[in-house]
């Protein structure tokens, strides 16, 4: 049996233990699909709680830990057995490494914009990602030279970049910004931030400008920064579920009668 089936079946273990996780702790789960540089995860609906996040990401290497576990005291040929449970442990132990969309890189962007928020968050994991990468690469020539096997190469070639991360950034801040009512509510007193953006910024563009544990209250100026209106970040949210994030403030905001 060739060494690469032994690869699927963990990659299929893994994805198993996510879809799983994912349908015990958010009844909403998740899709998984394959694309060119393997199989992609995306949740469906909204984002579930970060601590439930956290531990689905982890269920996928915990799984593969697992299964290499139960093979170790399986009745089965030695050789197989081994080609499984190294399969196992390595697909475990590679999506571990810190770097985004892995399983260890989704978690630690979740923890950094815990304490951080969002753009701290994403300029620590691209620098990261940067490092990590050409690590990888170094590794993939490697392994291309010695063993004629280009298969990490490809898995690096296909890995989404900054700008899958940056949605992903502004997934948690729409998610925590939906539910910073309650938050408010229950602590009954919030720090305040303001924002000061032209009337041609995007909505998705100020959504982004937003951190986690702040309200904000957006100015809208022109290019004489002469201030023509202010708005809640709840009314931007508000208006990004109605309209369209590619649409500008001016486009939302002002009517044609409010513009001097």
């Amino acid at each position: 049996m060739q060494d690469w089936f032994y690869y699927v079946l963990a990659l299929l273990t893994h994805e198993f233990f996510h879809y799983a996780a994912a349908k015990l702790f958010f009844k909403q789960g998740m899709t998984i699909g394959l694309t060119a540089g393997g199989f992609r995860a995306e949740w469906k609906g909204s984002l579930p709680e970060k601590s439930r996040q956290c531990f689905i990401y982890a269920s996928g290497p915990i799984g593969n830990f697992a299964a290499a576990l139960v093979i170790f005291v399986m009745p089965i040929g030695a050789a197989v057995k081994n080609k499984l449970i190294y399969s196992n442990i390595f697909i475990g132990l590679f999506n571990l490494i810190p770097i985004y969309p892995m399983d260890g890189g989704n978690i630690l962007l979740i923890i950094l914009y815990d304490f951080i928020g969002s753009e701290r968050t994403y300029s620590i994991m691209k620098r990261i990602g940067i490092r990590v990468r050409l690590v990888l690469i170094a590794a993939g020539l490697v392994l291309c030279i010695a063993a004629n096997n280009p298969s990490l190469l490809v898995a690096i070639a296909f890995m989404p970049g900054a700008k899958s991360m940056k949605r992903t950034v502004k997934s948690l801040n729409l998610n925590a910004l939906i539910h910073r009512r309650e938050r408010i509510l229950k602590r009954r007193a919030y720090p305040v931030r303001h924002i000061l953006v032209l009337k041609e910024v995007l909505l998705g563009e100020v959504l982004s400008l937003l951190e986690y544990d702040q309200f904000h209250i957006i100015h809208i100026a022109d290019e004489t920064m002469k201030l023509i209106c202010e708005i809640t970040e709840q009314q931007l949210i508000d208006a990004m579920v109605k309209e369209n994030a590619a649409k500008t403030l001016e486009e939302v905001f002002l009517k044609p009668t409010d513009v001097s």
